[in-house]
């Protein structure tokens, strides 16, 4: 089992790590993201991927999906977003695609919290809150660098 750091897959993400079609949409809760943050501050293990890696030509292949970044749980979102989703979009056929190709198999969901507190944004809606310019949205997580420091944890991958 080869260890990476979760900066440099992070990094990788919607590039050499992408979502096989077979992959179901994101459906952790705003608490499941919480959870995983907790997780890693307290240097809490938080599991392997399992990737399927292809070679560009194979890939090129296979129906693939990107990963969400900026998660919206409702239509109505703010305008300074130009194009937020709960959905994977489609990965663009015409990209170039490195070799290999990370397809993830397993740890979609927590990979995709990872992109979404650390390179993202996710909005929610507050319950009972009335809606106004001043209250509506809460933003629960844009960083512009990654909180971890060098000693940061490490998240295995499996081939």
């Amino acid at each position: 089992m080869e260890t990476k750091r979760i900066a440099e897959v992070v990094e990788n993400i919607n590039y050499s790590y992408l979502l096989p079609a077979i992959q179901r949409e994101f459906v952790w809760e705003t608490s499941d993201i919480v959870d995983l943050f907790d997780s890693l501050l307290r240097d809490y293990p938080i599991g392997a991927l399992l990737q399927w890696n292809l070679s560009a030509e194979e890939a090129q292949a296979q129906p693939k999906y990107r990963f969400v970044t900026h998660y919206v749980d409702e239509p109505n979102f703010p305008q300074s977003l130009t194009t937020p989703t709960h959905r994977n979009p489609p990965h663009n056929s015409e990209d170039p695609l490195p070799s290999p190709v990370k397809l993830v198999l397993d740890g979609q969901q927590r990979l995709t919290a990872l992109n979404i507190g650390l390179t993202g944004s996710f909005y929610e809606r507050k319950h009972n809150h009335p809606r106004n310019k001043a209250s509506s949205w809460v933003q629960e997580a844009t960083l512009s660098q990654p909180p971890l420091g060098p000693a940061d944890s490490g998240l295995g991958t499996r081939q």
